[in-house]
């Protein structure tokens, strides 16, 4: 059987299959959202020149306030800029909720329109669950009454992977990939996932990247976590008491120093961990790290892969057009993540 790994062997030759799809990915957006654009564009050019021109208005009053000997009638522009920044301010607040909303659901269309040619490029289905609350300059929180945030955030819970009761992480999009009959739940971190480990003098924290879940053909008996070297604690309910009293995971030797020289094993069941650890698995985890040289966690609990890929690269807020290059733009966001996680699903013995 052809594997993802025989044909998308490398970011390049997904940006050749995005590239192969784009005038189709294009033109069915295009037909979509053709309708909306405009009002979207003139909605941008209005927030962004409202915006522009309070700003302005701002800086000029606080010069006439520091400056009032250099202009004539201070108290007069005072007041009339105080008074026209005020009414423009209490216009563009109440003017936010409704251009928010309006950039939202246009986003959310883009998205979700535009995710399937995705699954398409490594023989998947693949669909948006949730588009993030961050764009166009607008930040919100994340409502996490929404079914999809909280069980991605179950989900995390579940991996164990983020123990640390202070760790505090936001959640930008969420897909749902459905590969050879598995479901895969791929999720932006919004921001750095705000982890600080100490040794000596130097911080550690993970940063922004991916949540990945992954479903496993049949449950695992053991707990298994593969963590940077550095990485010794916050994740499996580790911690240094754990470590001193010898209770939860340990740590696992493999047969790999290379791999032994990045990232700590450590599992409830040393067999097992070895068994689903193939030389392909540690290969191209190391491949994934050496691209950014920062920490990664990777869970084996129950019927579920869990991973917490970093990738500094990760954009988050750009821009959303109909043109090739920003359509381009979004499906390569996860085009690489999405190919890391398949090839490790193919690596491991499950």
């Amino acid at each position: 059987m052809l594997k993802v790994k025989d044909v998308i062997k490398s970011p390049a030759d997904i940006e050749q299959a995005i590239d192969a799809l784009l005038p189709e990915v294009t033109q069915g957006v295009n037909d979509a959202l053709g309708h909306l654009y405009p009002q979207y564009k003139r909605t941008l050019h209005n927030q962004l020149t409202v915006g522009i021109f309070l700003v302005v208005l701002f800086f000029g009053m606080i010069i006439v306030y520091a400056l009032p000997e250099t202009f004539p009638n201070p108290e007069l522009i005072y007041a009339v800029s105080g008074f026209v920044f005020v009414v423009g301010l209490g216009v563009e607040v109440w003017h936010t909720k409704k251009r928010y909303n309006l950039i939202l659901d246009f986003v959310r269309q883009f998205k979700s329109l535009t995710i399937p040619y995705l699954g398409r490029v490594f023989g998947a289905d693949a669909r948006l669950l949730y588009a993030g609350p961050h764009v166009q300059g607008y930040t919100t929180r994340n409502n996490n009454r929404v079914e999809e945030v909280k069980r991605v955030r179950e989900l995390i819970a579940q991996s164990e992977l983020i123990t640390d009761a202070a760790a505090r992480y936001h959640i930008g999009d969420i897909i749902e990939v459905t590969f050879n009959n598995r479901q895969i739940i791929l999720t932006e971190l919004r921001e750095p996932v705000s982890i600080t480990q100490k040794r000596g003098e130097l911080d550690y924290s993970m940063y922004k990247g991916y949540f990945v879940s992954v479903d496993l053909e049949k449950p695992l008996q053991a707990k298994t976590f593969i963590t940077t070297q550095v990485d010794e604690f916050g994740f499996g309910n580790r911690s240094r008491i754990t470590e001193i009293m010898n209770t939860g995971p340990q740590e696992t030797t493999l047969e790999w120093g290379a791999f032994e020289r990045i990232f700590r094993v450590t599992s409830t069941d040393p067999v097992e961990a070895r068994y689903i650890l193939t030389p392909d698995f540690m290969e191209d985890l190391v491949s994934w790290w050496l691209e950014h040289i920062v920490l990664c966690r990777v869970s084996f609990i129950n019927n579920r892969m869990s991973l917490l890929l970093p990738d500094t690269a990760v954009q988050l807020v750009s821009g959303y057009t109909l043109e090739p290059a920003s359509i381009k733009r979004y499906l390569s966001r996860f085009g690489k993540p999405l190919m890391r996680t398949l090839h490790l699903i193919e690596d491991m013995r499950h």
